[in-house]
């Protein structure tokens, strides 16, 4: 693996030039993708921004799913795109003043919020300029029930069947313009059990990424 490791945007513009799907943003003149980006990428976490944002709920894993997500992130991006992952950003890069709470336009929902940079910041450290940045906020994976089955009569009872659930919202950054390049929210879910807690984890982790990597400015 190569090298391995930061509430207002011109909304009007973006509505009107974005390619789209319900629940993902491309921002207009990306469409040609972009081959051999550098990349780095931001997993935002309360200590790096609580001081700033008190009362934003912050993504959180436990200690498996979180080893899990740093390491595999920038492996799986490095195998499925040409992508050169530079460097995964940690509080000591960051300063939380240099980012806001960015309302961005998604077909899906009325009010798409997102922890990003304020418009003109490049999230650069000493030595390394990513051309991109891919910031994960609000991650979580989710344990719940749901019924399965043939419905309530004889011969066809329903069953409880529990699934573990990974979401995230996400922001591609162009480093170079100091704007947003892509942005939205996917999800991915799969039949629990305990024995397979650590595979799952990962193939969740990469429906997710998938998803992303569709709609992103770099190939």
């Amino acid at each position: 693996m190569k090298n391995i490791l930061l509430l207002t945007v011109s909304t009007l513009l973006f509505i009107t030039s974005c390619a789209s799907t319900s629940n993902q943003y491309l921002a207009s003149g990306y469409d040609d993708k972009e081959v051999n980006a550098t990349l780095s990428i931001l997993p935002v976490q309360a200590e790096a921004f609580f001081e700033y944002f008190p009362g934003y709920t912050f993504g959180k894993l436990e200690n498996k799913s979180n080893e899990t997500f740093e390491q595999y992130l920038p492996t799986y991006i490095e195998r499925n795109t040409q992508a050169d992952v530079k460097e995964i950003l940690t509080s000591a890069y960051l300063e939380g003043s240099n980012f806001e709470l960015k309302e961005l336009p998604l077909e899906s929902e009325t009010q798409f919020q997102i922890l990003g940079p304020k418009d003109n910041t490049s999230l650069t450290t000493d030595g390394i300029n990513s051309r991109f940045t891919l910031i994960l906020d609000q991650f979580n994976y989710q344990l719940y029930d749901i019924e399965t089955g043939g419905g309530n009569y004889a011969g066809h009872e329903t069953e409880k069947e529990t699934r573990l659930r990974f979401e995230t919202k996400y922001l591609i950054w162009d480093n170079t313009a100091g704007k947003p390049a892509a942005w939205g929210r996917v999800n991915s879910a799969k039949r629990y059990t305990a024995m397979e807690k650590e595979m799952l984890y990962q193939q969740l982790l990469d429906e997710a990424l998938e998803q992303i990597l569709r709609k992103s400015p770099f190939s």
